[in-house]
């Protein structure tokens, strides 16, 4: 998984060009593949309400609405490309909404390194401008254990009517950042496990640690463990809540490891947050 945190975060900056203001938005992409070996990628898109020029309609109140393309590009040909508008949600007013709303696309490609370019256009105020392009690999052989990448999770429901959201039976919400403010208490995060079946066709188990560790020191949190006895499978979805109301201010990874039964590890999986825990800080 790449997160872009636009603005605010250490991993990388968005551009943006000078308008009547200024349009932020934040990105992450995550990889998946599927039992028939067909991988896609997922572009997860949070805009700050805030930062975009909204309009009045009598009927609903003021909205705002982007122009967007994405282009996904091989060896300076273009494999895929998608130009739609976005409509915010409706608010009562121009001004203080402080709000992100979300957009989530779903990308069916080949094994491959690629070129992810964005170019966003607030409708409203079109000098209101960004453009972003970022390097993709997907890389799932077939009948190889693998993991996808990590997908953080906002919120989820169980589906009743499958959607562009839905994954092993859940509705997710993307949490679209990889830092977690004081106000948020659980860290929700979702990862499959492919192929587990042929890597480990004798002992049919193995051993799978999900953990939150410092980024310093790439030690275990003991109580920010979960550790579970897995029966293999071709497709293995996980769907897992970290209670972080007490986790001190700090740069942590998130980890997905697979083990063996003889306790070696075998595959892991890391994703990099940061935690403003400060009124559980106790040098404060």
């Amino acid at each position: 998984m790449k997160i872009k945190a636009f603005l605010f975060f250490i991993l990388s900056s968005f551009s943006f060009f000078c308008g009547a203001q200024n349009l932020k938005a934040f990105l992450y992409t995550a990889t998946f593949n599927s039992p028939s070996n067909k991988p896609y990628i997922e572009t997860y898109l949070s805009f700050d309400a805030n930062s975009i020029k909204l309009k009045f309609s009598e009927r609903n109140g003021y909205f705002g609405e982007l122009d967007i393309l994405i282009e996904v590009i091989k060896e300076s040909t273009i494999v895929y490309s998608d130009h739609y508008k976005l409509k915010s949600p409706f608010f009562v007013d121009s001004v203080s909404n402080n709000q992100l709303f979300i957009d989530q696309q779903r990308i069916a490609l080949k094994n491959g390194k690629y070129d992810l370019k964005l170019t966003i256009t607030d409708l409203h105020e079109t000098k209101n401008k960004l453009t972003h392009s970022e390097k993709i690999n997907v890389d799932f052989k077939e009948n190889k254990l693998a993991l996808s990448d990590i997908e953080l999770v906002e919120n989820y429901t169980k589906t009743e009517v499958k959607n562009k959201l839905s994954k092993s039976g859940y509705d997710l919400i993307p949490y679209v950042s990889n830092f977690y403010p004081p106000l948020v208490e659980k860290l929700n995060l979702y990862f499959e496990i492919y192929n587990s079946d042929k890597h480990f066709s004798l002992e049919k188990r193995y051993l799978l640690n999900t953990y939150i560790e410092t980024y310093e020191t790439k030690v275990a949190l003991f109580d920010y463990t979960i550790s579970k006895r897995m029966f293999a499978k071709d497709l293995q979805s996980n769907l897992y809540t970290f209670p972080i109301e007490k986790l001190p201010t700090g740069n942590y990874n998130l980890v997905c490891e697979i083990k063996d039964v003889k306790n070696n590890s075998v595959i892991k999986k890391k994703l990099f947050f940061q935690r403003s825990g400060l009124k559980h800080d106790k040098s404060l």
